[in-house]
């Protein structure tokens, strides 16, 4: 929203003092204003509804590039079509039939992007974070719903910063190893929001770094969303409930916000938001995958246990406005979360018949600070600059509870203890007593001292960014202007983890049966940093841009590689080897000719007692030898990359416009891709290992797309308005977790090492191609939206070297005694390559053993609203109708479907009881439906709520 105070005039110079209220640039072109009155324009207005006003009637429209942050709009007016015309004369009074949506600029924008309005928020309120994106073309999440940790998914590229996640332009850089669904999550109250943008696709601009999927911006409420027009004080209250038994674990959803301006500089603004929720019922219709065994059985069950969760949020801003088109604001937000620390889903029923089992808590803090300075001194085309400065702290606190054995056998007993109470007084006895530590552990006691220990995992990611770009705009004649947008971004990631055992409360700093746990979450540091500029051109037809960036990173940190040793074992070291450690007569008798007489004393006495003798004795041939191990690594690698793009858009008529774009991106290995190293706890069988050496992902992008509106299509001052887009990204060196890998020294050309797990690039390309549509019809009293996304191509095939981490010295390549070698060198040399080792090094080997959200295309989606307005506007009620396909994970070598199809209808309501209350309703899953949401997370598979009712209120004053 923006201030307006234009008084009544010719409309050619009150568009051109529009633009300086509204800090805008604004090209007449060659639409012809003379003779045509303006009304005055007094009040609060956003730029699309201020326009709407003084253009209405006149013959003249306009289109202009989308909202950056913290940018400056660029707008052409432009000559309806005389069908469109109306006979202006001057302008008492405007009346605008249709409301002017808040995501139109979507429609007039030449590349794909999407906004989620608070509006659209506020029909059902969101129950996990990932609620909120559901209906945006090209994005899901594999959403955990007993984790309040969102990530999101564009166009099937997640993790790692492939999208750039944000929160008021801060990345959100997380990363807690699990099971591989999300590497990479948020926190993020949707209270404390004023919209989401969603951008698909790379970009070379200031948060394209890195971000080879898109980026998705969640923006919190700014001072104009609590303040209204001509207040310099106003609060907003917010309360959102379940309805008794039908709330279906909605406790409490609310918030409490406060705005003011002090004088003619200052502004601030402050928000508390709090969230709760519990256990929930699952749908009763339309599936009946609800099951578990139990007992031999299948069993049924039909709710969510561990879903509890409890969420705190802070908000606050103060921005300085000072002289010369400047402005400083700081910024913090801060979110804590608790809840349950869960298992996956498991195939059999766990005590509460429930499917997942809570193995402690877990508690997430989350802050950002940020300082945002601007300049756009009034009348410069030139100087259009922004600059920010932020500091992000997340930190995740998992409690596992002390676990006991089902049985237990005591001392030198043998009927074992079977009582659970029993068995715990047993191992907690043992720790009191001290049995447990010390240098040695008992027998009697050692199976007691693997049990009664809590533990305290604590992993913590700290991002410190700068963001510094401007824009200057030359004007090229009349219709045309000539856009330079320029700068940089940098940032640094730091990770680091704990692990700390207790009993009762009592630290136990000795007692570690993670072994190398703490390097699941590795500690690191990883920096990147990126230059670009993209240079457009644009007039009433055409736009057409070129861009260039150079992406750069650093990454430093300490792990365990894997690797081998060898050397070599003459005839004399076999032979000491062979009989030394014997006991026998004979084995004593022939260590000692060794050690007196050397290797001649060794080959006198086999000629005396073995027919072989000693240099033909096959069991004495020397060879080579070979020893697998972890050794130590202090990681430190660069790299640059050269990213050119472009992008076209022509505007045949006023109603469509057609547009494409091509472009690199690149994402280099991140911290745990690179550094983590440890075995699965409590399963040692599954060992993770590092790739330091992997090589960084590169994309090349493209897509084609039209943007069609209409305006009085059915009735005067309604829009009719769409977006339709195809986009194809080769990846190339896509990372993903492999769980067969051959290590060094395995010494097969075969793989032969399952289990063994690694993020390993895909020497294969890697495919992501679909279709996006959005579109949106208002007019006033109705208004509908669509959206749909259907993915093209089958399953991406996985292809990775046999040796990731390379062959290690090989004793393949190490001549025998005679000067020969073994056969496994001369198979290379026949195969044209100069060792064993370089030939396997060079092997490829396609196999789809892999374990993340990668080896499963996303499903196809979409959603439809339908809403009225009623009783002059106070009144707006409507459904919403959501669709979801069917999703296989892993579906090329066999793998079961995961993800079933389903349809959901919701309802939703809202009347404006007083300028000042707002009442609020709302009815998810109004058929009850049993479903899964489509491509969320694949091994904790809870489901979605079933029928939820909720009610609520917002007083703003």
């Amino acid at each position: 929203m923006r201030q307006f105070n234009i008084a009544a005039q010719p409309l050619g110079e009150a568009v051109m003092v529009f633009a300086q209220q509204a800090g805008i640039d604004l090209f007449v072109g060659k639409a012809d204003l003379r003779d045509l009155q303006a009304s005055p324009l007094v009040g609060q207005f956003t730029v699309t509804q201020a326009l709407d006003v003084l253009l209405s009637g006149s013959g003249v429209g306009y289109r202009y590039a989308a909202p950056r942050d913290g940018g400056r709009l660029a707008v052409q007016l432009y000559a309806l079509p005389a069908a469109s015309r109306v006979s202006v004369h001057a302008l008492p009074e405007v009346v605008v039939v249709g409301r002017i949506p808040e995501d139109q600029w979507v429609y007039q924008t030449p590349r794909a992007v999407s906004v989620i309005t608070r509006e659209q928020m506020d029909r059902t309120p969101a129950r996990h974070a990932a609620d909120l994106i559901q209906d945006t073309p090209g994005v899901a999440s594999a959403v955990n719903r007993l984790n309040p940790g969102l990530s999101v998914n564009i166009r099937g590229m997640q993790d790692f910063g492939r999208v750039n996640m944000m929160i008021d332009g801060m990345r959100q850089n997380f990363v807690q190893t699990g099971h591989m669904q999300r590497n990479g999550e948020m926190f993020v109250d949707s209270e404390l929001l004023s919209s989401v943008v969603v951008e698909r696709g790379p970009r070379s601009d200031v948060h394209g770094l890195g971000a080879i999927g898109g980026s998705v911006n969640f923006r919190t409420l700014d001072f104009d969303d609590v303040l209204r027009e001509g207040q310099h004080l106003g609060f907003r209250l917010r309360a959102n409930t379940g309805l008794g038994n039908a709330g279906n674990g909605v406790n409490f959803i609310g918030s409490a916000a406060g705005a003011a301006r002090v004088g003619e500089r200052v502004e601030l603004l402050a928000a508390y938001a709090r969230r709760s929720f519990g256990d929930y019922e699952i749908g009763s219709r339309g599936a009946n995958h609800n099951t578990a065994w139990q007992d031999g059985e299948l069993a049924a069950f039909n709710d969510v246990k561990y879903a509890s969760q409890r969420q705190n949020s802070s908000l606050f801003k103060a921005r300085w406005n000072l002289d010369g088109g400047q402005s400083l604001q700081f910024s913090y937000v801060g979110t804590q979360v608790g809840y349950q620390n869960t298992t996956d889903a498991d195939l059999s029923m766990q005590q509460g018949g429930t499917v997942w089992r809570s193995l402690g808590s877990s508690r997430v803090q989350s802050q950002g600070y940020s300082l945002d300075y601007r300049l756009q001194p009034p009348g410069n085309n030139l100087v259009d600059l922004n600059l920010k400065l932020y500091s992000v702290d997340t930190r995740n606190r998992n409690y596992t509870d002390p676990t006991y054995p089902r049985s237990l056998l005591i001392g030198s007993g043998t009927v074992p203890l079977t009582d659970p109470e029993l068995i715990r007084l047993s191992v907690d006895g043992a720790w009191e007593r001290g049995n447990c530590e010390g240098e040695t552990v008992a027998d009697s006691v050692r199976t007691a001292c693997g049990y009664g220990l809590g533990s305290d995992h604590r992993i913590r990611t700290k991002t410190h960014g700068m963001q510094l770009d401007n824009t200057s705009r030359l004007p090229i004649g009349e219709a045309s202007v000539l856009r330079v947008n320029y700068g940089g971004e940098y940032y640094t990631d730091r990770a680091s983890s704990s692990i700390g055992l207790d009993h009762k409360g009592r630290a136990v700093p000795s007692y570690n049966p993670y072994g190398q746990g703490v390097g699941l979450n590795p500690k690191g540091k990883r920096d990147m940093g990126g230059l670009f500029a993209n240079v457009t051109f644009e007039n009433e037809v055409y736009t057409l841009s070129a861009g260039l960036r150079y992406d750069r990173y650093w990454l430093k940190g300490d792990t365990q590689v894997p690797g081998t040793q060898h050397e070599y074992v003459d005839r004399f070291q076999r032979y000491m080897a062979r009989f030394c450690p014997g006991t026998s007569a004979t084995q004593r008798r022939a260590c000692e000719a060794g050690r007196t007489g050397g290797e001649a004393g060794a080959a006198a006495f086999m000629e005396a007692n073995d027919r072989r003798g000693y240099w033909n004795n096959p069991n004495l041939a020397p060879q080579w030898t070979q020893r697998q191990g972890m050794y130590e690594s202090s990681v430190d690698r660069s790299e640059g990359k050269l990213l050119p793009s472009l992008a076209a858009a022509v505007r045949p008529t006023s109603w469509l416009e057609l547009y494409g774009t091509w472009g690199r991106s690149w994402r280099p290995p991140a911290i745990n891709e690179s550094l983590m190293v440890g075995a699965h706890p409590g399963d040692n069988a599954s060992v993770m290992y590092p790739n330091p050496n992997a090589d960084p992902e590169t994309t090349r992008s493209w897509e084609l797309g039209v943007n069609t509106q209409f305006q009085d299509v059915f009735t005067r001052g309604d829009r009719l308005s769409a977006k339709l887009g195809y986009f194809d990204t080769r990846a190339y060196n896509y990372l993903y977790s492999s769980l067969e890998n051959n290590l060094p020294g395995t010494g097969t050309t075969v793989p032969f090492g399952f289990g063994k797990v690694a993020f390993v690039n895909n020497r294969n390309v890697t495919n992501f191609r679909g279709l996006e549509f959005e579109g949106h019809y208002d007019a006033g009293w109705i208004y509908a939206g669509l959206s749909y996304t259907h993915y093209l191509g089958g399953a991406n095939k996985f292809c990775q070297d046999l040796y990731f981490a390379g062959a290690g010295s090989s004793v393949h390549d190490q001549p025998n005694e005679d000067g020969s070698y073994p056969q496994g060198h001369q198979d290379a040399l026949a195969a044209g390559y100069p060792s064993w080792e370089a030939w396997v090094n060079d092997m490829i080997v396609c196999r789809n053993n892999v374990f993340n959200s990668a080896i499963a295309k996303p499903v196809d989606k979409g959603a439809a609203v339908l809403g009225v307005r009623m009783f002059e506007r106070k009144l707006d009620t409507g459904v919403r109708f959501t669709y979801s396909g069917n999703g296989y994970y892993n579906r090329e070598t066999g793998g079961a479907q995961t993800w079933f199809r389903y349809t959901t209808w919701d309802w939703f309501a809202s009347y404006q009881a007083t300028k000042q209350i707002k009442l609020m309703a709302a009815v998810e899953n109004v058929t009850d439906r049993m479903y899964r949401d489509g491509y969320s997370d694949a091994l904790a598979r809870t489901y979605a709520p079933g029928r939820t009712v909720q009610v609520g209120m917002e007083i703003h004053f």
